[in-house]
């Protein structure tokens, strides 16, 4: 039986490639918005499903709910709650 451990990398001291370490570099873009909401969807033969979705954008991470919902009917989101993002 193999176990195999994920490897931590330690950004402040960087990677070490042969005899060359290299360095994290700072993201330009500092802030990055990301929402993750609980949504609850409506089914046109009225039932009910709860999904959670997360993404970029409000509509993206409803979108990404959605995507859960099963395929036999067309459902539609009828509230949201943001469980985090701005």
């Amino acid at each position: 039986m193999n176990l195999s451990t994920p490897t931590r990398l330690d950004p402040p001291r960087g990677l070490r490639r042969g005899n060359t370490t290299i360095h994290p570099v700072p993201s330009t873009n500092a802030v990055r918005t990301q929402h993750v909401v609980s949504v609850e969807f409506v089914s046109s033969d009225g039932r009910v499903w709860q999904a959670v979705g997360g993404g970029n954008t409000l509509a993206a991470a409803v979108a990404f709910a959605h995507d859960s919902c099963p395929t036999d009917s067309m459902w539609e989101a009828v509230r949201w709650n943001e469980l985090y993002g701005d």
